[in-house]
């Protein structure tokens, strides 16, 4: 077993020693996209990615509104 994650964009990722260089948006990005809000139970699939964009957008029109 490996002490390293092989990321997305192929970088090697240790998780008990992370370097900040190692740390790519597009990572978190696409394993957002994989990872499924309500664990799958929606009858539609609907990602964590969706779910934090729609957040980011409430958020933002909210603010416009104060």
């Amino acid at each position: 077993m490996s002490d390293y994650i092989l990321t997305y964009s192929k970088t090697k990722f240790y998780p008990l020693e992370p370097v900040r260089e190692d740390i790519k948006i597009e990572d978190i990005a696409h394993a957002l996209s994989l990872m499924t809000r309500a664990n799958g139970h929606f009858k539609h699939f609907y990602s964590v990615a969706q779910h934090s964009i729609s957040c980011c957008r409430e958020a933002h029109i909210m603010s416009l509104t104060r």
